[in-house]
C-alpha cells in the first residue's frame, strides 16, 4: 500500500531556467523514495529540482531536454514501461497532472496549442522504459507548417493534405 502525498508547489516560485525551461523549488517528499523501484531509471528518483506538481501516483517534472518552452513530463510513480501495464488509478492519476500542469503552463507561457504523446516501446522511439507521457506546448511560428501534428513521427505520413 502507498503512503499517502500530499502535492504542493508554490507557483510564485516558478521561473525561468534557459530559454526553453522553467524550474520549481517544490520539495520532495522522502515517502516517493519507497515507491520508485529502480535505482538505476532517472525517473525513479526524482529531485525536487525539476519537478512542479504531483499527486498520489504520478508526477510532472521539466523535460531536461525540451522541445519547445514548457515541455514537460508526467510519469507514474510505479516503474512500468507501458501505458497499458498502467491501472485505471494510474491512468487517471496521469492525466489529472496533464490538466493541472496545463494550467500552470497556461499561465506562465500561454501557449497557443498543445501537443500530448508518449513512446511505447524501442519502435516507437521510447528510450527510457519508465512510462512518460509528454506534454508540449505549441506556439504559432514554431513550425512552418503544423498540419498533420504528431502524425510526423513518420515524417512522409505528416502532412495528409499534400
Amino acid at each position: 500500500m502507498m503512503r499517502k502525498r500530499v502535492a504542493w508547489v508554490d507557483y510564485t516560485t516558478l521561473c525561468a531556467s534557459g530559454p526553453n525551461r522553467f524550474h520549481s523549488i517544490a520539495p520532495i517528499p522522502h515517502a516517493w523514495k519507497t515507491v520508485c523501484m529502480n535505482k538505476d531509471c532517472p525517473f525513479c528518483n526524482p529531485s525536487g529540482e525539476d519537478t512542479v506538481i504531483f499527486n498520489d501516483l504520478a508526477y510532472a517534472r521539466w523535460d531536461i531536454y525540451p522541445v519547445s518552452k514548457g515541455h514537460m513530463l508526467i510519469i507514474p510513480f510505479r516503474h512500468t514501461a507501458s501505458w497499458f501495464d498502467t491501472t485505471d488509478e494510474e491512468k487517471k492519476a496521469i492525466f489529472d497532472l496533464v490538466e493541472k500542469s496545463k494550467a500552470i503552463l497556461d499561465q506562465k507561457s500561454s501557449p497557443d496549442g498543445y501537443n500530448i504523446g508518449m513512446n511505447i516501446g524501442k519502435t516507437a522511439g521510447q528510450t527510457i522504459f519508465h512510462l512518460h507521457v509528454h506534454l508540449m506546448p505549441r506556439y504559432e511560428g514554431d513550425v512552418d507548417d503544423p498540419t498533420g501534428g504528431v502524425r510526423h513521427v513518420i515524417p512522409e505520413k505528416g502532412n495528409y493534405k499534400k
